[in-house]
């Protein structure tokens, strides 16, 4: 099963670590909009999460929900086609997968954000 917690390989546990050290600047506004208003929430939410083959933005394990933030290289034919690949790789193990534009996580209301999530968990 790829989503029980497993040893990462090096050159993946790297990756993983600078996306934290450096994220997008929309995936660092999700990550301050969940920190600020976690317990509304009620559930862990982790960022850049490695999930073999891939590495998800943010997860919420016990609720098993995924938490995609999407820049505009996302606009692509092939780029969508990889998307819908790895959503239902996701949802094949019993993940639901909810995606935010990058537009999104600046013009909308922290509250409106959460409540999406909070709706899905």
């Amino acid at each position: 099963e790829p989503f029980v917690k497993h040893v990462v390989p090096a050159h993946l546990a790297r990756f993983v670590e600078q996306h934290r050290l450096h994220p997008t600047p929309a995936e660092a506004k999700l990550a301050e909009i969940l920190t600020t208003m976690r317990t509304q929430l009620k559930w862990p939410i982790q960022a850049q999460y490695p999930m073999r083959p891939f590495i998800v933005d943010f997860i919420c394990l016990p609720r098993k929900l995924i938490i995609e933030v999407d820049g505009g290289y996302h606009d692509t034919p092939e780029q969508q086609a990889y998307d819908a690949q790895r959503t239902a790789y996701f949802e094949r193990a019993g993940f639901r997968v909810i995606r935010f534009r990058n537009e999104q996580i600046f013009s909308q209301y922290p509250s409106q954000i959460i409540d999406r999530i909070a709706f899905h968990l």
